[in-house]
């Protein structure tokens, strides 16, 4: 058993033993109470479709020092956002518990930050392609979000990967991304490239929280800031939460 899925076992037996509701319950009722507040708000809507880094693990404070949160507050149209972020949540997860919420809320606004969980648990590149794809058609064809998917990071200068191989593991990001890529022009998504800021994110360890894998409340803002560029550039046919035209 991993680290990281011993983490989560034990994470889940906290849960049953002291009564406090798992990580996918505190998400989905954390949209909830999201999703109520934008009955009696106009658009922009912002959805964050992720795992434990888009949920706030490794800040000092999950609710408010989250990137999603740092991207919402950076936008001057100053979307509501429901952060759908589940710790440990893989591509598959995310299509069965955080795409419904996504699509019932109408979003204006999407990111999509997924991968790193496929790749520790050794979900095979063709299984998380397929899931990706059927994730981005569906907020393609079901929204008319603007869609923002940020792709893998350059994973060996994570301390967790230092006992992976490192050759083997560098050639699968880049394997990883460029099918990420490839889903993104199928479906129109805009790529948040966050693998190009390797040797920034090396520079700077700061980045990175006390576990030394989730990033920091320093490493959630610049994480953020790469998104909300995107989300900026004329190209993308969106500004600042507004719809895709």
């Amino acid at each position: 058993m991993s680290f990281r899925s011993a983490l989560c076992f034990m994470w889940m037996a906290y849960f049953a033993l002291t009564g406090y509701p798992s990580p996918v319950m505190v998400t989905s009722a954390r949209a909830i109470s999201q999703r109520q507040v934008i009955l009696a708000r106009p658009n922009p809507v912002y959805v964050a479709i992720g795992a434990s880094d888009s949920f706030g693990i490794g800040t000092d404070d999950p609710l408010t020092q989250s990137w999603p949160y740092d991207v919402a507050n950076k936008l001057e149209a100053k979307p509501h956002l429901i952060n759908l972020g589940i710790p440990g949540a893989t591509m598959d997860l995310a299509v069965r518990a955080e795409l419904p919420i996504a699509l019932s809320v109408h979003p204006t606004l999407i990111s999509v930050w997924l991968g790193v969980n496929d790749i520790e648990r050794h979900v095979s590149l063709a299984t998380f392609s397929l899931q990706l794809q059927a994730l981005l058609n569906s907020l393609a064809q079901q929204t008319s979000a603007a869609i923002y998917v940020g792709n893998i990071p350059d994973l060996t200068l994570l301390p967790y990967f230092s006992t992976w191989d490192q050759t083997a593991l560098s050639e699968q990001i880049l394997a990883w991304n460029a099918a990420i890529s490839f889903a993104c022009s199928l479906t129109g998504a805009h790529l948040v490239d966050i693998y190009a800021q390797g040797s920034e994110m090396a520079a700077r360890p700061g980045y990175l929280g006390k576990d030394q894998f989730h990033p920091s409340t320093q490493g959630a803002q610049r994480i953020a800031d790469l998104f909300v560029v995107a989300m900026k550039t004329p190209s993308s046919n969106t500004m600042e939460g507004n719809e895709k035209t």
